[in-house]
Parts: C-alpha cells; structure tokens; sequence
C-alpha cells in the first residue's frame, strides 16, 4: 500500500482519520506555484547543505591546504557538469514538455544516452590532467584528488540529471527525496571517516562518489520506464539540441571561467593556503544560494510554459515580478549575512580562517548583482536566446578576471572579491537591457505556434 492511497482514502490503514495538523492546513491553503517555490527552495537547501557541509569538514579537520586542492578539484567538477547542465538538461527542460507521451520518452531516452557520452569523456580527460600533474611536477599533490574525481564524476553528475529531469517535470517532492538520501549517506560516511581521522580531500571525493553511486542507480533502476533509446535519434536530437544548447554551454564556460579563475590566480599567485580560505570564504557567503537558486530551478521551466502559452507580453511581466522578488531576497539575505557571516566562518572553518570581513562584504554584495540579473536570463533562455546569455557572461568575466589578475598582487584575497562585484553587475545590466529590448514590442506577443 502507497501513502497516496492513504492519503486519498482516509478509511484505507486507519480506523478513523487523524486530525490535520496545523503545517498540514498551511500546506494546503498555498496553491500550486506556492508549494512548488517551498520544494524548490528545501530541495536546493539540501543540495547546498550538502556541499557546504562537505566543505567545512575538509576544512575544518584538514587544514587550509587541503581544502584548497579540494576546491580546485570541485572547480573542474562545476565546469563537468554545468556544460552537462548546458548541453542535456537545459534543452530537455525547454523542448521537453512540447512533446507528447512516447515522443517524451523517446526525447528523454536521447537525453540520457547524451549525458553518459558526455559524462564518460569528461571523466577521461580528467583522468589525462590527472596523469599530466603526476609526471609533470606542476602541483603533482593534485593528481590523486583529480584522479579520484574521474570515478566520481559519472555518478555525481547522474544525480543531478536526475535532479533536473524531475524539476523539468514539476516534480519536486520526488527530487527531493533523491538529494535528501544523497545528503544522508555522504554526510554520513564523511562521519565515519572523520571519526577515525581518514578524511581528506581524496576521501572525501571517495564518499561523494559512494553517495551518489547508491542515490543515482537506484533512481535510474526505478525510473527506467519513463526513457526510450533509440540509437537512430541519439544523433538527431543531439543536431536538435545542439542548436540551442552551444550558446547556453559556451555561457556556462565562461561563468564558471569566471568564478575558478578567483582560485586557480590565487594558487598562481599566492598559495594553496590562500586559496583554500577563499574557498571557506565564499562557501560561507553561499549559504544564500539555496534560495536564490530555488527560485531559479522554478523559474526556467515556468518561463518557458508562459512564452508558449501566452507569449511575450506575460513573460515580460513573469520576468518583472521575479526580477523584484530576486533582488528582495538577494538584499535581505546581504544584509543578513553582512551582520553574521565572520561569526559562520570562525564557527563552521575554525579561527584560523578569521580576520576577512572585506572579503566577506564584497562576496555577498555580488549575489545581489547577480540576482539583479537573474530572471531577465531565464527570460532570454526561454526566448531561444542563449547567445545573448553567453556574451552578457563574457563581458563580465573579461571584466572580473582582468580585475583580479591586476588587484591581487596589491589586495590579495580582496583583489578577486571586487572583481566578482563589479564583472556580475556588468552580466546582470547587459542581461536586463537585452530581454527588456527583445518584448518591448506589442506585435511580437503572439504566441509562435
């Protein structure tokens, strides 16, 4: 017996009813958008948790170092799969719902097969890059930590194509419960072996990859039915996509070109040590993200069902009210932040970590430029417009790399915290102008049939 069963027959398992409870009368009177935006943001609490969790038990128990590889390694990650995000899950989340019953599965059968090449052939260059700091002597301490990150990457990013897959479908309570039983058995085994001083940022990379191994297969057995691969498509839908997805993919490069390059200069300049309390840094100003992303997650597939239900007009004014709501919730949780986060540092990383509080001030003002910009992008990707998404990024990051390159030797950690603040303001006002001038005409409102 199901608890939907339950649920929908109330004589079914139980003599009598039981009372609702007060969350169970609060749940109900939201509507539909109301209970996806709270899934939503619980589920992207628990993906963030995770990561952040993770973070501070490296850099707690290991030491500043060690954090550093670690989060160099995760930056080769992030570029891995937000080009999977780019090249698979975006195109689905767009394309994905014109498509009826097996026509659906056929696409998603196509999108799965796309993701396995993809993820494989990441996996074996990281393993070359592994291979090349071994016998090079260039940071060869790196080698065993992106070696271990080849044998994550499959399954690691498998969840979160299962995580985007069910967001694309609206279901989020499902995908929620997969990011919840990763968060368990990672931080779970994380316990173990801290508890017997294992931990490191090898082993670390270890229990993700157990994690994610048991959440991902499990997910991807049960969930067999819903995907149908035909070889003939697995070529034609990736021409398709392909079309749409370059510039999105290219946009993801040059985002996460931007966000790494703060710690690879910082490596380059400095020392691990120095990029590894960026890292704690900038992990603890990330506490913010569940939210903002959230919202996003809901967000791009809304999009796109409003441009092609009612058409530009009511996406200009779905993408007006987000703008609001995104810079609402990006300042007060700044401000928040601006009050606690020195006392989250010291507490989550140690004392060591201390005495970075204009570092701090700088990294939560550039999530508030980054929200600014955050809805008009979902509006010019649901406009089949990514290359103007791809060209607003570069010009911020041209601009924050270019800035970090020249202020580190004189600013240090500070250098690259300003050049984050002012490349994302540059991304986010190029973003806003462009989407506002795509819908400002009446006569492109009709919906394209």
């Amino acid at each position: 017996m199901r608890l939907s069963d339950v649920q929908q027959n109330p004589e079914v398992g139980a003599s009598a009813p039981l009372p609702p409870t007060i969350t169970f009368r609060l749940w109900e009177r939201l509507d539909e958008a109301a209970r996806r935006t709270v899934l939503g943001v619980l589920d992207q609490a628990v993906v963030s948790g995770t990561r952040f969790l993770t973070t501070a038990m490296v850099g707690r128990l290991c030491g500043p170092h060690q954090l550093g590889n670690y989060s160099l390694a995760f930056s080769l990650f992030a570029l891995a799969a937000f080009t999977l995000e780019a090249a698979v899950s975006a195109p689905f989340t767009i394309y994905g719902h014109r498509l009826p019953g097996d026509e659906r599965r056929r696409f998603a059968g196509s999108s799965l097969a796309h993701f396995g090449i993809l993820a494989i052939g990441y996996a074996a260059l990281f393993a070359v890059v592994a291979v090349i700091l071994a016998r090079g002597g260039v940071r060869p301490e790196l080698a065993p930590v992106i070696g271990m990150l080849c044998v994550m990457l499959p399954v690691a990013c498998l969840v979160d194509f299962a995580r985007r897959y069910l967001i694309s479908h609206l279901q989020l309570s499902r995908a929620l419960l997969i990011d919840s039983t990763m968060m368990a058995l990672q931080l779970g085994s994380l316990a173990v072996l801290a508890s017997g001083g294992w931990l490191s940022a090898v082993t670390a990379y270890g229990c993700v990859t157990f994690a994610a191994a048991c959440t991902g297969f499990t997910w991807l057995f049960r969930s067999r039915g819903q995907f149908i691969v035909e070889r003939a498509r697995i070529l034609a839908d990736a021409a398709h996509n392909w079309k749409f997805s370059r510039w999105l993919m290219a946009a993801q490069v040059a985002f996460l070109a931007r966000n790494a390059a703060a710690l690879w200069l910082l490596a380059a300049f400095l020392d691990a040590s120095a990029t590894g309390t960026y890292a704690a840094c900038e992990t603890v100003i990330l506490m913010a993200n569940p939210i903002v992303l959230a919202f996003n997650n809901v967000l791009t597939p809304q999009a796109a069902r409003t441009l092609h239900n009612e058409g530009k007009v009511e996406l200009q004014r779905l993408i007006g009210k987000w703008t609001v709501l995104f810079l609402t919730a990006t300042g007060l949780l700044c401000a928040g932040l601006l009050v606690a986060v020195e006392p989250l540092l010291v507490t989550f990383f140690g004392s060591g970590y201390a005495g970075h509080q204009t570092v701090l001030m700088l990294m939560a003002l550039a999530i508030v430029a980054e929200g600014f910009g955050m809805a008009s992008a979902n509006g010019l990707w649901a406009l089949e417009r990514p290359r103007v998404n791809f060209v607003a990024i570069v010009l911020g990051s041209i601009t924050a790399i270019s800035l970090s390159i020249a202020l580190i030797p004189w600013l240090g950690l500070v250098g690259p915290a300003l050049g984050s603040v002012i490349g994302r303001m540059v991304t986010s006002s190029a973003m806003v102008v462009a989407f506002l001038r795509l819908t400002r005409h009446p006569q492109d409102a009709e919906v394209s049939t």
